[in-house]
């Protein structure tokens, strides 16, 4: 890698690239104009500037106001967006950091709302159209300083051909340009990392204070706006670092004037003062996990689904973005070329995508390639830059040609599977191996393509679960017997069943890590137990449950009285029951019947049928 400032005069392939990614950006934007931009999590970004600058209800004291927006303008087919703290106050789950990208935007929609007649809500065309914009602005500001990022190390045609290849050859360019994926954090996140780059390389060039104070601002609107993104902080701090000599001058240097280093602290927290003290006045507490109320979702930090994120054919992203291969080689290169860049592009890389995959709905739901690893892609130009340099300078005129050739029809097979998503020939979530096989390449949904895909769990009712597709596999079976029971007066089998009373509330469980039951996706499951009510005072529930670190999630419960089954004899009671997204394999499920009267109640056979889907 070789620096390579060029003049304004001999920039114009750089240039041209930029006009043409900015053009393409806008025409796709047009043509793939969203119903609602301000819809599912871009809503939840969103909502902290109507709530305050329009209903004076950021507190949410009146979530009535949200219910109606989202009836009114369909943002959502629940409101996840917010929840209802132990406290009994609403809680926006997201941080704050969105609306400020998009605070610019929502005023111009504001004022453009009150010259037009417009709903002045927050939510009309009006503010629709400028977040739209405000997204292509930001996608062009992106590539803007990304394109000065590139100039520093590189001449101006591998600089053009690198913007055209993140552009058309990754997924940036549907998270940019479709269905207002624009809005989605990723976009704006990708801009914030480029000037976070650029301002980084000028303080390395100038050693100015402002420019220390500009990246603490910057580094701390990309955590507000993503707190996994806090990995950030590695690429001014790393940045041309080459030993631990280094690593330790880079700190004195931050650190040895006391006052300053104190001015920058203060600048870098004071952009998370107006969050915690949101958080403060909503629950009592300045830092505040907004995503405690989803004991189904979260990081997994010991169980990171690494080899998922990369190579799963539902949403790999070397799969799906196989361009990508040629900057983790480059990598290497900058190794091999003992770059000043190489520790800082590796470290970062590493960090993120162990961040990135200890998400536990590592897929991140609806989307295309993925999207979490948009907002590196600043950092991975500069791998990727290497190797099309390297390609251009050292591989010889036939191969040469053939190499070129093939990472072109890696950009066109990229253009085309984004196409094929687009088309909804590639599923945004479900996609498996037997699905993509009957996809490659093709224009046309197979036929059978809703059978090759993962389950779709939105159509699954668990009361009406039908299993004709699925073959039992596995029966755990808990009879009280050898010890277990605690009552020989009534069994259904055997000689022993479990009596429950007001003083002892649960049975016995069965208890069972998911990976020890199936290394499926997802199972169905008959649940069962021989029930006697003593009389029509004995009730309970037969009731399961999966855990992850101590928290329940996936629950089901029957609820058991006399309106159900009869009085003085053993009845037989039984629900099916489909299994949630499991956070990690080892989370255990849990089967068990618990007592809610004061008149006992003897069970027995306490039983899980397994069923697995037939391939």
């Amino acid at each position: 890698m070789s620096s390579s400032i060029a003049s304004g005069s001999t920039r114009k392939w750089s240039h041209n690239a930029l006009l043409l990614i900015v053009t393409m950006i806008v025409i796709f934007n047009l043509i793939r104009f969203p119903g609602n931009i301000l819809s599912w999590d871009v809503f939840g970004y969103y909502m902290y500037l109507p709530m305050i600058f329009i209903y004076d209800n950021w507190g949410l004291q009146d979530v009535s106001i949200l219910k109606h927006i989202v009836e009114e303008y369909n943002s959502s087919s629940t409101l996840y967006q917010a929840y209802q703290a132990e406290t009994g106050t609403w809680v926006m789950r997201y941080t704050m950091g969105m609306a400020v990208f998009y605070l610019p935007f929502f005023l111009i929609g504001h004022f453009i709302a009150w010259i037009t007649g417009f709903p002045m809500d927050g939510f009309s065309g009006p503010y629709q159209v400028a977040i739209l914009y405000g997204g292509i602005f930001y996608s062009f500001l992106g590539f803007y300083f990304l394109r000065k990022i590139l100039s520093e190390y590189f001449n101006d045609r591998i600089v053009a051909l690198t913007l055209l290849a993140i552009y058309f050859g990754t997924n940036y360019m549907f998270h940019t340009g479709f269905d207002g994926q624009n809005a989605m954090s990723h976009n704006y996140l990708f801009t914030a990392y480029a000037i976070l780059i650029w301002l980084t390389i000028k303080w390395q060039q100038q050693f100015s204070f402002k420019y220390l104070v500009l990246i603490a601002l910057n580094c701390g609107l990309i955590i507000l706006a993503r707190p996994s993104e806090m990995v950030s902080l590695l690429i001014p701090i790393l940045w041309n670092i080459e030993s631990i000599v280094d690593l330790k001058k880079r700190f004195e240097i931050l650190t040895k004037d006391i006052n300053r280093f104190l001015l920058l602290t203060f600048v870098f927290l004071s952009i998370f003062i107006p969050q915690m003290v949101y958080w403060k006045i909503i629950t009592g507490d300045f830092i505040f996990n907004s995503y405690y109320s989803n004991p189904g979702e979260g990081f997994e930090f010991s169980h990171p689904f690494i080899l998922e994120v990369l190579f799963s054919f539902r949403k790999g992203w070397l799969i799906y973005t196989p361009l990508m291969i040629l900057a983790l080689i480059g990598i290497v290169l900058l190794f091999l070329q003992r770059s000043k860049l190489r520790w800082n592009v590796l470290v970062f890389f590493v960090c993120n995508l162990y961040i990135v995959s200890s998400w536990s709905c590592w897929w991140y739901a609806e989307s295309f390639s993925s999207r979490a690893l948009v907002q590196s892609y600043v950092i991975l130009a500069l791998p990727l830059a290497t190797m099309i340099n390297f390609i251009a300078e050292n591989i010889k005129a036939l191969f040469y040609q053939i190499v070129t050739g093939l990472i072109c029809l890696i950009v066109i097979f990229n253009m085309f599977q984004t196409w094929q998503y687009s088309k909804d020939i590639i599923h945004p979530s479900r996609m498996t191996w037997k699905a993509y096989k009957a996809t490659l390449l093709k224009t046309q949904t197979p036929a059978n393509f809703t059978d090759l895909l993962m389950v779709d769990r939105d159509k699954v009712n668990s009361d009406t679960i039908e299993i004709t597709s699925y073959k039992k596999t596995k029966e755990l079976l808990l009879d009280f017997e050898n010890g277990g029971g605690n009552s020989s007066e009534q069994k259904a089998n055997g000689k022993f069943s479990y009596v429950l009373s007001h003083a002892e509330q649960y049975t016995p469980s069965i208890k069972q890590k998911y990976r020890e039951i199936s290394s499926r996706d997802h199972l169905k499951i008959k649940f069962s137990a021989k029930v006697f009510l003593k009389s029509s005072y004995s009730a309970g529930e037969l009731y399961v449950r999966f855990e992850n670190h101590g928290k329940e999630y996936g629950v089901k419960k029957l609820w058991v009285d006399s309106s159900l089954i009869p009085t003085g004899s053993w009845q037989e009671v039984t629900f099916y029951y489909f299994t949630p997204v499991i956070r990690v394999d080892n989370d255990k499920m849990k089967l068990y019947f618990v007592s809610k009267a004061n008149d006992v109640i003897f069970i027995d056979d306490l039983k899980a049928e397994v069923f697995e889907r037939i391939e």
